[in-house]
C-alpha cells in the first residue's frame, strides 16, 4: 500500500473521490456515517460496497433488481459487522478461538485502486495487520495482506478474495463469502448444486448426512455445511421467476443457512420476517483450514450471475 493510501484510512468522501473517485465511481457517507463506494454502468447495474468490512451491500443488475438483501434493522456503526450483504469471513468462519466469523468483516478497509472500461468497472480493497485494532492484533498475531476486488458488469458481481502470508511464518486460516441473497418467498426457492453432497448438520450435533434431494428446500431453521461442492450452484425463485448463479473457484465448501422464524428471535438486528426475504449460500473453506507460508497467497473467487 502506498503511504498516501495508508494516510487516506477513514478519511472523507471528498479525499477519496480526488484520487480515485471517476465518472461511475463515488464515494459518499452512507448510513451511520460509514464510507461506502458506489459504483454504476451505463445499462443501470450498479455496486454499493462500505469501506467498513469491505462490505457489498446492495448489487443491482441491468434488470434495475436488487439481488442482496440487507436488513432493516442492520446496524452501521464501527467495529459492529453488518447484517445481510456480502460479509467477508477471515480468518476464522463461525465460533471459535477468536471473535466469531473474524476480524475483517467488523474493521476498516484501505481503498487501492478504481477501474473501468467499456466491459467492467471495478474497486480493490486492502487491509493489513497494521489496520487493525490492538484487539484483533492481540487475537490474531499474524502479519498479512488482503486485497478483495469487486468487479462490476452488466450481468455480473465478481469477487476476488487474495491473502498473502507477509510474517515471518506460517499460518492457517478458514474463510468464506457469507452471501445474502434476496428473494421474494423462501419456501418457493430451490438449490440445485448440493445433490449427492455429503454436509454437516449443525443444528443434529454436526452430524455427517448426504443429500438425497435433487434440489434442495428451506421449510424450517436450516444450517448445513456442504462440502466439495461443484463449480456452479444455482437459486431459484419461482414465486419471481428468478435465477442468480454462483460460480466459483477454490472454494471447496458451501454453507447453507436460513434462520427461521424461531432463529430469527435470536438476532436483534434482523427484522422480524425477513427470513422469508433471503437465503444464505456461502461459499469458502471451512472444513479443512487453508496453510499459507511466508510469501506464500491464496485466491478464492465467487462470481454472481444472472
Amino acid at each position: 500500500m502506498s503511504q498516501f493510501s495508508s494516510q487516506l484510512s477513514e478519511k472523507s468522501p471528498e479525499s477519496y473521490n480526488e484520487v480515485f473517485g471517476k465518472d461511475n465511481v463515488q464515494f459518499s457517507y452512507g448510513q451511520g456515517q460509514l464510507v461506502s463506494a458506489e459504483l454504476r454502468r451505463r445499462s443501470g447495474a450498479a455496486l454499493d460496497v462500505q469501506l467498513h468490512g469491505a462490505h457489498a451491500t446492495s448489487w443491482v443488475d441491468s434488470t434495475r433488481k436488487e439481488r442482496l438483501f440487507m436488513s432493516d434493522d442492520a446496524v452501521y456503526e464501527s467495529d459492529t459487522p453488518l447484517r445481510g450483504g456480502i460479509p467477508l469471513i477471515f480468518p476464522q468462519f463461525g465460533p471459535g478461538e477468536i471473535t466469531s466469523h473474524g476480524f475483517v468483516r467488523r474493521s476498516h478497509w484501505h481503498v487501492l485502486s478504481t477501474q473501468t472500461d467499456a466491459d467492467q468497472t471495478s474497486l480493490t480493497l486492502e487491509i493489513t495487520q497494521d489496520s487493525l485494532s490492538p484487539k484483533y492484533r492481540r487475537e490474531w498475531p499474524h502479519a498479512f495482506r488482503i486485497q478483495q476486488e469487486f468487479v462490476l458488469t452488466d450481468t455480473e458481481l465478481k469477487l476476488v478474495f487474495k491473502v498473502t502470508n507477509t510474517d515471518t511464518s506460517a499460518f492457517h486460516f478458514t474463510h468464506g463469502f457469507h452471501t445474502y441473497l434476496q428473494i421474494h418467498e423462501i419456501n418457493k426457492t430451490k438449490v440445485t448444486g448440493f445433490s449427492d453432497l455429503e454436509y454437516m448438520d449443525q443444528l443434529r450435533e454436526h452430524q455427517q448426512f448426504t443429500e438425497n434431494r435433487k434440489e434442495a428446500v428451506i421449510s424450517e431453521h436450516t444450517d448445513r455445511r456442504y462440502q466439495n461442492i461443484p463449480e456452479v450452484i444455482s437459486i431459484h425463485d419461482s414465486s419471481s421467476g428468478d435465477t442468480i448463479y454462483i460460480k466459483t473457484e477454490n472454494c471447496s465448501d458451501a454453507f447453507f443457512w436460513n434462520p427461521w422464524e424461531d432463529g430469527e428471535q435470536g438476532f436483534k438486528d434482523l427484522t422480524p420476517g425477513s427470513y422469508k426475504e433471503f437465503v444464505c449460500v456461502e461459499p469458502g473453506n471451512m472444513q479443512h483450514p487453508i496453510s499459507l507460508a511466508p510469501g506464500e497467497s491464496f485466491t478464492a473467487v465467487q462470481t454472481l450471475s444472472v
